[in-house]
């Protein structure tokens, strides 16, 4: 079981700066240094209708069936999730190349097992992971598993280039 070691409420202020510094990169027109690690999500809030912008790390890449996965580390607080959850067609910037898509969150056992299988691909960032959340992990795919009840995944389902 994961061990709370601090409480770490979602970016705000400078931290929230920093964490949207990315997306001028992508505004830039040089998404594609960000390589197949990240995406720009750029959804409608849900009740403004305004245009909103995030990076997201990419935890999956599917290129067969050309599907994105993406974790909300904030679960369902996350803003740009509850506004995904709105307004599912969205706009994605992926390796420097735009596209349609539909996000879709998946469901509690569906997000274990990605992010099972993430935890045992990814050992080193699975446990940052944990960090930036306040959790210490002991190192098992179990452990980071437990995790999961506070996370939600979405799959990002390219429609078609622009």
């Amino acid at each position: 079981m994961p061990e709370q070691v601090r409480e770490v409420p979602p970016p705000s202020g400078v931290s929230r700066i920093l964490y949207r510094l990315p997306i001028h990169i992508y505004r830039m027109g040089l998404g594609r240094l960000m390589g197949k690690r990240f995406v720009l999500l750029e959804h409608r809030g849900r009740v403004t209708g305004y245009t909103r912008w995030n990076v997201l790390e990419v935890i999956k890449w599917d290129e067969i069936s050309q599907t994105i996965r993406i974790v909300s580390a904030w679960g369902e607080n996350a803003d740009w999730l509850r506004n995904i959850r709105a307004h599912p067609e969205v706009r994605i910037n992926f390796s420097g190349e735009k596209f349609a898509a539909r996000a879709e969150p998946l469901d509690r056992l569906e997000t274990y097992e990605v992010l099972l299988d993430y935890a045992q691909l990814h050992p080193r960032s699975s446990k940052e992971l944990a960090r930036l959340l306040g959790y210490r992990l002991d190192g098992t795919p179990e452990d980071f598993a437990s995790l999961t009840a506070r996370m939600t995944v979405v799959t990002l389902q390219i429609r078609k280039a622009d």
